[in-house]
């Protein structure tokens, strides 16, 4: 609980701990292609902006 001039609320804590998008497991990628062979718009999407939701240090200490 925070005390601020507008009284006691409640803060919602965030983790800075790098993560990245979770993998698709092999099963679930080649159901996908079979069935889309040319993708859709999410499998493309992911596919060309997977390196953009990668998490890296922001600074380092040491």
């Amino acid at each position: 609980m925070v005390l601020s001039c507008r009284g006691p609320r409640e803060v919602e804590r965030m983790s800075l701990q790098p993560r990245g998008l979770p993998e698709i497991p092999t099963q679930t990628v080649a159901a996908a292609r079979a069935a889309f062979p040319r993708g859709t718009l999410a499998m493309r999407l992911r596919d060309r902006l997977a390196e953009v939701f990668v998490d890296e240090p922001r600074c380092r200490y040491g």
